[in-house]
């Protein structure tokens, strides 16, 4: 039988930060995920053609983290996505335009929105 110190429950970023902070300690880790993959807010799924975001407006803040860039993940595979248009608004099943806000605030008006097209 395996001897754990601490138990993580969740393999979303809060719990990935804690199981990787408690190793980096000398800690012997159980991390549990209910999900085929960790990731938590910061994960997408693909439906169709299409690939979308599972809550991911979170990750500017990982990516942006002292804790998270102290983990070297980028030698590790990790690489952030970014996209020039980065919340896409539609306002009814049928709306074919829909409201675009775009990383660049100047980018469709003073307001940062645009239309998409």
């Amino acid at each position: 039988m395996n001897a754990y110190d601490a138990v993580v429950v969740g393999g979303g970023h809060h719990g990935l930060v804690a199981a990787i902070e408690l190793a980096d300690h000398g800690r012997q880790v159980l991390l549990c995920e209910s999900r085929p993959e960790v990731g938590g807010a910061v994960a997408d799924r693909t439906i169709g053609d299409f690939v979308v975001d599972e809550f991911s407006a979170f990750h500017p803040l990982a990516a942006a983290s002292p804790v998270i860039q102290g983990l070297g993940l980028d030698k590790h595979g990790l690489q952030w996505a970014r996209s020039e248009r980065v919340v896409a608004h539609l306002g009814r099943p049928d709306d074919t335009s829909g409201a675009l806000l775009h990383a660049d605030p100047t980018h469709g008006g003073p307001s940062g929105r645009g239309r998409s097209g």
